[in-house]
């Protein structure tokens, strides 16, 4: 029986991050291509918690995320389970590796609720590092409203809208939440 061990895999990535604050490079998360599309459902966002956005074709290809903090806490230093006590706050950065050039949009997804970013904001270092001055405007940041988190345990993951606004990629970035009485 295969027996995974998810603090080490969880350790690792946290290393990743934690890089990323020094070098972006390290911190970049590559998802394995395949040739798979898929349907997406319509997007869930808090100004739209009905999902009555554009359809988007899901890709199943390379994308780059990495995540620099959440709530002031670099990767490296984060819990498994992140105890969920008050507003989310996550940073970091992501673009569109197909194109290779920033993403349309960033958003982060919890349960079925997609939640936007504040996105295309500079990062010098991601440009210098990747040599490519058109991937500076590749930081995002968000808040997520504690009240607006749904309760339980769950994910923090990521949808990255490519360039051309037409299809999106899932980057393999899981964190995982456990909502707390504040």
């Amino acid at each position: 029986m295969l027996h995974i061990n998810f603090k080490l895999i969880f350790l690792f990535l946290s290393v990743l991050a934690l890089t990323a604050c020094n070098n972006a490079k390290e911190n970049t998360k590559t998802v394995s291509p395949t040739t798979k599309i898929t349907k997406s459902k319509p997007a869930l966002d808090s100004k739209n918690p009905k999902g009555k956005t554009a359809k988007l074709i899901r890709l199943n290809e390379k994308s780059k995320i990495a995540i620099g903090q959440v709530n002031g806490i670099p990767m490296n230093k984060l819990p498994n389970v992140i105890p969920l006590k008050s507003d989310i706050i996550i940073s970091g950065w992501a673009y569109d590796s197909k194109s290779n050039l920033p993403c349309s949009a960033v958003e982060i997804v919890i349960g079925d609720n997609e939640y936007p970013t504040k996105y295309k904001i500079p990062r010098q270092g991601v440009g210098k590092l990747l040599n490519n001055e058109k991937l500076i405007p590749t930081g995002f940041s968000a808040t997520i409203p504690y009240e607006k988190i749904p309760k339980g345990v769950g994910s923090i993951k990521f949808k990255l809208t490519t360039t051309d606004g037409k299809s999106y990629y899932n980057p393999e970035v899981n964190l995982k939440l456990k909502y707390t009485k504040n």
